[in-house]
């Protein structure tokens, strides 16, 4: 089991992140979704959904809050914050890791 894995002797969350694009109704749109594991067996997830600033964006613009949010019910279950975060992130051009590292990672 992912419990015994050895990432997860601390409290740990898990967070997997993609960006979807859609055309709908001839426009294009792009949203974020999200997920956070807030139990060790990481079986109990925490989503998140968002629409992007700009359809066809693949940066997640609002990380920061959704990050914030997944920490937070983190803390609520649990009691505390995590002690370590794991962050599963889609594939992104190579031409936008840039744009990424100081948009999502900074």
């Amino acid at each position: 089991m992912i419990d015994n894995m050895p990432f997860m002797d601390k409290r740990t969350m898990i967070c997997g992140l993609d960006v979807y694009h859609e055309t709908e109704e001839g426009q294009p749109v792009s949203a974020v979704g999200f997920v956070a594991s807030y139990n060790k067996t990481c079986t109990k997830y925490w989503p998140s959904t968002n629409l992007t600033a700009k359809a066809g964006d693949e940066i997640a613009h609002n990380l920061k809050k959704i990050v914030v949010d997944a920490l937070n019910h983190f803390k609520e279950a649990n009691g505390s914050y995590p002690e370590r975060l794991v962050l599963y992130r889609d594939a992104v051009y190579n031409v936008k890791l840039g744009v990424l590292q100081e948009t999502e990672v900074a």
